[in-house]
């Protein structure tokens, strides 16, 4: 686990900013985190639906695939306050690219990259 040093810290309102310009100006972003989540991926996507919603006012829905099996990553969805549901249960993909109907963005974070993807 690297800590955040100056340079990264001085880095974060441009990169907030960034984030600013690739989001619709209204709808909603669906929050994707890895398969099969685990604590740090829930609690990563919660952190982007809160700063969605009040930095920019856009609302956020956080979805997977897979199973939630352990028991604590369980009691984590229950408690968490945020939209979340299986990716499979949402609206079917459009054929030319994958992005479900009623999204504007897809936000999607792996342990490899995190990428912004418009429609």
């Amino acid at each position: 686990m690297s800590e955040l040093n100056q340079k990264d810290a001085a880095d974060v309102p441009e990169v907030i900013r960034r984030l600013g310009d690739v989001l619709p100006a209204r709808g909603r972003v669906l929050l994707i985190p890895h398969n099969y989540p685990d604590p740090d991926a829930l609690a990563s996507a919660a952190g982007m639906h809160l700063l969605l919603s009040r930095q920019f006012g856009v609302r956020g829905r956080i979805l997977f695939t897979g199973t939630v099996s352990r028991a604590e990553n369980r009691e984590m969805l229950r408690q968490i306050r945020y939209s979340w549901g299986l990716l499979a249960q949402e609206d079917p993909p459009e054929a030319s690219g994958g992005i479900p109907a009623s999204s504007g963005r897809i936000l999607e974070e792996t342990a490899s990259r995190k990428t912004a993807v418009s429609s």
